[in-house]
């Protein structure tokens, strides 16, 4: 038993005659002990508001005992929270605090609660002869002593329902409080405990918690410092105080130590008291584990990204599907991980340092090539949803899974890419050893970049690793298809020398490999490149040669895709004669070939052909119907696009208002999709209309937001244009 009784008062003390398995209760008047067990608080507990507003919301008196379970991972302050929050309600029970240490999770073993029973016993006033043996009668004699007193029982550090049910009071006015890093489901389930579960700290309650130790002065100092210090200790209390307590010299020095992630749990377990070692706290949640959990937790520790799914889980422990969701369910339980969404799971930067030590420990070769291979038949899979013409050739370079994920149509597949993309993005970074897998993963990747318009440096990046390790593995198919993907991925990052190098390269490779489709992908990005470059003429051109050689392949996805390039150039070009020619075609084949993206892009197309030929209405029509399409399909970028074509129509309609309202959701829409450039473009659009509507400051201000963008994204044609514009005070004629 922790603690001393050190108060007493006069009353009645229960004794007990233990007479074979009959427990007998006795009163005697005695001088009865007041127990005022509770640890002392941490002077500088800081923040947990609403957990301490949770608590504070308990019940008075509801006509039963109250019990509360507060569970959370180790280091988490679950004690600190349930002690400072006892200290705060300790008068609303005269007649005592009890508190025990259940040692649930310490090293050695965790204490009987018969041995507990006999600490309270003695605490409560019974004399060691008349405690008896057996506990079952130990905790008849210990619910008998409560009744009709209000007591606060603190079981600290359970380890199960089990440890935690003989050691509860059966009376109403008392309270107790279990902390444990199980999450006493059990618990809540057979003795209707309430549950509250301890998260780590947010940001602006670490920090405030490192500046009350170490100081204000040292904190203001360098807030950087602290910044990045609370960062790295992912809000963990125990962590945040182990560098606040122990830092000596320039928290900038403590930061970088904290940043070499090999040495962060060395510096956060420093010292030879166990409970104040992040690693050693760790390992006695990880000791609890059975064989397959603990083996399941170490193969986290080789997944290069913050969360799981249920699905790769078994393939990196080569297992079925039900039985990892059981394990992973299992490793919430202990608070090691945390469910994030349905069937997906993720650990603090900590816990995940914690299991890539213990995976290093362990013979965990193959487990990284079945993820791989997981992800890679997975992106395959949902590739062909999303683009029915992928290549057929793009998941030969590793196993399939042994059970693969079922991917049900167009939406399923988006969905799984934007889940998995930080996973993916990480295996094409760090896989090494089977470059054939991670050039065609790569490859698979391209029509959800490309579905997603991911405007972002790592769209190139991704496909450069997979045009390397094409490269390494001397597969010149591969390395056709790369040059293609980066073609695309350099015209849109505005890198329009390397996207044409890259797409002649590619073209020059298909040629040689006798690859037909391939070389009509080449000459198509070349027909891109120069509509973007303003060279129209010449970007018909490459596109009629495309379609010509996509005509003798009969590949008819890829053809309309091309005519629809040809249609809208002529567009541009204001042959709408031409223009109408090709879109009608582009949208029949794609009616034919159930392409619902596909049919969305070519009805926008006939919508922007209308809006040039002045008939608004009809425009309307073609963009409402592209709208409901791309709200089903999930297309955000499509549907900014195309809001924002519906604002330009309002405008040139003489309707301003209107056509701020589309032009302000279009913002939201590319605002969300990451879409700067479209952002600049729909701020200055807004502008045009704000004119229009006599409101010239707000136009000004559009207008110089817009350049501002475009300047950061080095759209420089764009930003030259919003620097005449604001230089001669407004546009030449009002409408867009």
């Amino acid at each position: 038993m922790e603690g001393r009784a050190d108060n007493s008062v006069s009353g009645t003390v229960h004794g007990t005659v233990v007479q074979g398995n009959q427990v007998h209760i006795t009163q005697v008047t005695h001088t009865v002990p007041v127990p005022c067990q509770l640890p002392p608080e941490l002077p500088d507990f800081t923040g947990r508001a609403s957990d301490l507003a949770a608590l504070d919301a308990l019940p008075a008196d509801r006509g039963t005992v109250l019990i509360t379970a507060i569970h959370g991972m180790g280091g988490v302050g679950k004690t600190a929270l349930a002690v400072h929050w006892a200290h705060r309600v300790r008068d609303r029970f005269p007649d005592g605090q009890l508190h025990v240490n259940l040692r649930g999770y310490d090293p050695g073993q965790p204490a009987r609660p018969d041995e507990v029973l006999d600490g309270f016993l003695r605490a409560l006033g019974v004399p060691a002869e008349q405690i008896p043996a057996g506990l079952d009668a130990r905790t008849a004699q210990f619910r008998a002593l409560c009744q009709g007193r209000r007591l606060l029982v603190l079981l600290d550090n359970a380890n199960n329902a089990e440890q935690v049910r003989p050691l509860l009071p059966g009376s109403p006015g008392c309270l107790v409080l279990v902390t444990s890093r199980d999450s006493l489901h059990g618990l809540a389930t057979t003795e209707g405990a309430g549950r509250l579960a301890v998260d780590l700290l947010p940001e602006a309650e670490a920090l405030a918690l490192v500046r009350g130790i170490i100081g204000e002065r040292r904190a203001e100092a360098e807030p950087a410092a602290v910044a990045e210090i609370v960062r790295l200790c992912a809000g963990l209390p125990l962590a945040l105080r182990i560098v606040a307590h122990r830092v000596g010299g320039p928290l900038a020095v403590v930061a970088e130590e904290l940043a070499d992630e090999r040495e962060r749990l060395d510096a956060l377990s420093a010292g030879s008291d166990e409970r104040s070692a992040v690693r050693a706290v760790f390992s006695w949640s990880y000791r609890a584990l059975s064989a397959e959990q603990a083996a399941a937790f170490d193969l986290l520790g080789l997944v290069p990204a913050p969360e799981v799914s249920v699905h790769a889980m078994a393939a990196l422990a080569n297992t079925s599907v039900a039985r990892a969701r059981r394990t992973l369910t299992a490793l919430a339980e202990a608070h090691l991980v945390d469910q994030v969404a349905p069937d997906r799971y993720g650990c603090h930067d900590l816990l995940r340092s914690y299991a890539r030590e213990l995976a290093a420990e362990r013979d965990h070769d193959a487990a990284p090539h079945r993820l791989l291979g997981f992800a890679l038949h997975t992106a395959s899979a949902a590739d062909h949803l999303l683009f029915p013409a992928a290549n057929a050739w793009s998941s030969d370079g590793a196993p399939p899974p042994a059970h693969p994920l079922p991917l049900a149509d167009h939406a399923a597949a988006l969905a799984w890419f934007t889940a998995e993309r930080p996973l993916l993005i990480a295996l094409v970074r760090q896989v090494t050893g089977m470059d054939r897998a991670v050039w065609q993963l790569t490859a698979a990747m391209w029509s959800y970049f490309k579905r997603q318009m991911v405007f972002d440096a790592v769209w190139v990046e991704v496909f450069e690793l997979g045009l390397a390790a094409a490269r390494r593995c001397g597969d010149r198919l591969g390395q056709a298809h790369l040059h293609n993907c980066l073609a695309d991925a350099y015209r849109m990052a505005r890198r329009a020398e390397d996207a044409a190098a890259a797409a002649n390269r590619a073209l020059a490779l298909c040629r040689d490999l006798g690859d037909r489709n391939g070389e009509a992908a080449a000459l198509n990005n070349l027909g891109t490149s120069s509509r973007d470059a303003g060279e129209h003429e010449q970007a018909l051109e490459h596109y009629r040669r495309a379609l010509r050689l996509r005509e003798r392949t009969k590949d008819r996805y890829r053809q309309a895709i091309t005519l629809n390039n040809l249609g809208s150039t002529c567009i541009t070009l204001r042959r709408y004669d031409l223009a109408l020619e090709y879109l009608t075609e582009a949208l029949a084949l794609r009616e034919r070939l159930d392409d619902p993206n596909g049919l969305s892009v070519s009805l926008n197309n006939l919508g922007n052909l209308h809006r040039y030929e002045r008939r608004y209405e009809q425009a309307i029509d073609y963009y409402r119907r592209v709208l409901a399409l791309r709200v089903e399909l999930g297309d955000t970028f499509g549907l900014a696009l195309t809001t924002n074509c519906l604002g330009m129509t309002y405008a040139s309609m003489g309707r301003p208002q209107e056509a701020i309202d589309q032009f302000e959701h279009a913002l939201r829409l590319r605002r969300e999709a990451g879409d700067r450039d479209g952002e600049a473009f729909t701020l200055s659009k807004i502008g045009y209309a704000l004119e229009v509507l006599g409101r010239s400051g707000e136009a000004v201000a559009h207008w110089r937001a817009a350049l501002a963008v475009f300047e950061e994204t080095g759209n420089a044609r764009r930003a030259e244009e919003m620097r005449g514009l604001l230089a001669r005070g407004g546009p030449d004629r009002a409408a867009p």
